[in-house]
Order: structure tokens, then C-alpha cells, then sequence
């Protein structure tokens, strides 16, 4: 069974790079970006937004602006990448949603996952770095819930993600490769919408 451990995002989110020659954390402070060395020293603010994630080379930032819609009720929400170097950030216009958030790095570096709300129901989204060839990730057969938390497996060519009640490690088509039910799992514990899935190292 692949090792998973769950993470609780607080108030201030970490990221923080597997490379030891370049270890730094993105997190989130107030309603605004930051980019720091792995011991806080030398911090840096990048841009307005909220659940930052640093790529594996340190060099760009993944985040969702936040602000408030203007055709309907509740937050708009798009994913951007920030250049950490120069502080440049892209907005990534072409995805069909204005309501995207939470986005994780593939482990090369070249995609980006994220939860997308589309036709009224969550799914995933998957796009390029350069945000070209969005795609969706959906199956009929899951809850909108099981695309609140995404993760990458090691391989990127899978993710993991969960509904409260089951684990599931699906393709990029959306196709469920296993299944674990968290009770099984999680015996004096459980899940919220909030929790976010950490695959090991070695991804076993």
C-alpha cells in the first residue's frame, strides 16, 4: 500500500523543496504570497494570494488570486504562477472556470493539478506550466467532493485524492486505478474537506 500521511492547511501554508541545494518555502501570511530560505531567513513577498506552492526547482510559484466574483455569489479564483527571481506573475487565462484553486506541481515540474468547479461540480484540472492543453479530469462514478485535494503520485502520471470516506489514486483520464476506504486507514481519526494528501518520497 503507497504510505500517505495527511497534512492540515492552517492559516499559514508551507511548501518546501525536496533539493537541499535550493531548499526554500512558499507560504501564505495574511493575503499575500511569501517566498523564504527553509529556515524563514530572507523573506520575500511575491504577490496577493492565497495557497502557494513552490516548484521543485524553487524557481516559480503556483497560487490561486482571490477576490470576489462579479456574476455570481461567493469567491473568483484563478491560478497563477509567479516567477520568483523577477517577482512576474501569469495569470492563466485559458481555463474554463473562475473558480479554481489549490494547485500542486506535477514531480517534473511541467503540470500543474488543481480543483476546478465547472457546470456547478467539482473536478480536477490539469494544465501545462506554460498553461497550454488544460484538460479535465472527471468521473461520473465519484463524488464532486473527491476533487477537493490532489495529489501527485510520484510517477505524474497519476494523482491522489479523496471524498471523506474513500482514497483514490486516479489516471489523467480520471480512470480509478485503487481504492482504500479511510476508516480502514484513519481507525481513531478522520477526514475534512481541508486535508490534503503527502505521498513519501520513494512513493511507495
Amino acid at each position: 500500500m503507497k504510505r500517505l500521511t495527511f497534512t492540515i492547511f492552517l492559516c499559514v501554508a508551507f511548501s518546501a523543496l525536496s533539493n537541499a541545494a535550493e531548499r526554500k518555502i512558499a507560504y501564505e501570511h495574511g493575503e499575500n504570497i511569501f517566498v523564504a530560505e527553509i529556515d524563514g531567513t530572507h523573506a520575500k513577498k511575491i504577490a496577493a494570494g492565497a495557497l502557494p506552492e513552490i516548484s521543485q526547482d524553487g524557481t516559480r510559484i503556483a497560487f490561486n488570486t482571490e477576490g470576489d466574483a462579479k456574476t455570481r455569489p461567493g469567491p473568483e479564483r484563478h491560478i497563477a504562477i509567479a516567477d520568483v527571481a523577477s517577482g512576474k506573475v501569469t495569470v492563466l487565462k485559458d481555463i474554463p472556470s473562475d473558480n479554481c484553486f489549490r494547485p500542486v506541481w506535477s514531480p517534473d515540474g511541467s503540470k500543474i493539478a488543481f480543483s476546478i468547479m465547472a457546470d456547478k461540480e467539482w473536478s480536477l484540472g490539469v494544465v501545462n506550466a506554460d498553461g497550454s492543453g488544460f484538460h479535465f479530469v472527471k468521473n461520473a462514478a465519484l463524488k464532486s467532493e473527491a476533487f477537493g485535494a490532489p495529489e501527485w503520485a510520484r510517477d505524474g502520471k497519476s494523482m491522489f485524492c479523496h471524498d471523506l470516506d474513500d482514497l483514490y489514486q486516479i489516471d489523467l483520464d480520471g480512470n480509478v486505478l485503487k481504492k482504500w476506504e479511510l476508516s480502514k486507514i484513519l481507525t481513531e481519526a478522520g477526514m475534512n474537506s481541508n486535508d490534503r494528501l503527502s505521498v513519501s518520497p520513494d512513493g511507495n
